[in-house]
């Protein structure tokens, strides 16, 4: 006779899908606009960019980080045309 070996089954957690965050620390927000915290608290201080709270955790919505990088973009004469 043959001897049943048992497999122990395993659970495979289901891939969850890479998402971007929605919110970044103080830190990465002054890294992704490449100025340091102290001019990120400056923008954030004036109102120039919006933030949150969270328990003790100030963040910054990605979202402001694009639309304050939208309005200061300057184009050039020669690109407008």
């Amino acid at each position: 006779m043959h001897a049943h070996t048992a497999t122990p089954t395993t659970r495979r957690r289901a891939k969850r899908p890479t998402m971007e965050p929605l919110n970044v620390s103080v830190d990465d927000a002054a890294a992704m606009l490449g100025v340091g915290r102290v001019c990120l608290y400056e923008l954030l201080n004036s109102g120039q960019i919006a933030s949150l709270k969270i328990g003790s955790r100030r963040l910054v919505p990605v979202a402001e980080l694009e639309a304050f990088n939208s309005r200061r973009a300057v184009r050039s004469p020669q690109q407008a045309n």
